[in-house]
């Protein structure tokens, strides 16, 4: 396997477009097709941005020695297609002291209860607003029972 054909796997592997890669590493789209068919040499200065941006091990995309990644860091990049600002969360929170992470884990769970707390509001408004309709329903036609009811009534008083 050539330095393109590595290219190209790494790009299927953070699903990817040639032009969704090619713009993450200040490159036209064009020039990842040219690097991954070999019609267009490498350059050096692609290879370190390409191992800087995607956390690459260097000597895999070289020369396909060792792991595509150089840490568990690129394989959650990999498994959940994370983006430049998913890579700085993950990276800063490994960072965090455990005081800080029992803070921040702490605020997300606040965060998700009251957003909890409103959809379920949303829920319960709603189902208000359901029988609410049922009723009117049920009062307009019961109304319109009586009206016709006492339409016939009184057609039936003229008769007589």
């Amino acid at each position: 396997m050539n330095i393109g054909e590595r290219i190209k796997l790494l790009r299927k592997a953070l699903c990817l477009t040639q032009v969704e890669f090619a713009q993450r590493i200040g490159l036209k789209g064009t020039a990842i097709g040219l690097y991954e068919s070999g019609n267009r040499t490498v350059t050096e200065r692609s290879i370190v941005t390409i191992c800087k941006t995607f956390n690459v091990n260097e000597n895999w995309l070289r020369d396909g020695t060792g792991e595509m990644y150089n840490d568990s860091e690129g394989k959650l990049t990999q498994e959940f297609s994370l983006d430049d600002l998913g890579q700085a969360i993950i990276k800063g929170y490994s960072q965090l002291n455990n005081f800080e992470k029992a803070a921040i884990g702490k605020y997300i769970k606040a965060v998700a209860k009251e957003y909890e707390t409103a959809e379920n509001d949303k829920k319960v408004d709603k189902d208000i607003e359901k029988e609410v309709e049922a009723y009117r329903h049920e009062l307009e036609s019961e109304k319109s029972t009586q009206t016709s009811s006492a339409l016939q009534n009184a057609n039936d008083s003229k008769i007589v």
